[in-house]
């Protein structure tokens, strides 16, 4: 899973803050294929 976008879009700072709900997002998916039950919400 990546993100990224123009830098005339979003500076590289603005990419680095989504790392956090990217992380949960994929460890979100990953629980889903691995038939882990989640225990929080991704989003």
């Amino acid at each position: 899973m990546s993100v990224s976008a123009p830098n005339v879009v979003a500076t590289a700072d603005e990419l680095l803050a989504l790392l956090p709900l990217v992380r949960r997002t994929a460890d979100a998916i990953s629980g889903e294929y691995s038939g882990r039950t989640p225990t929080t919400s991704p989003v």
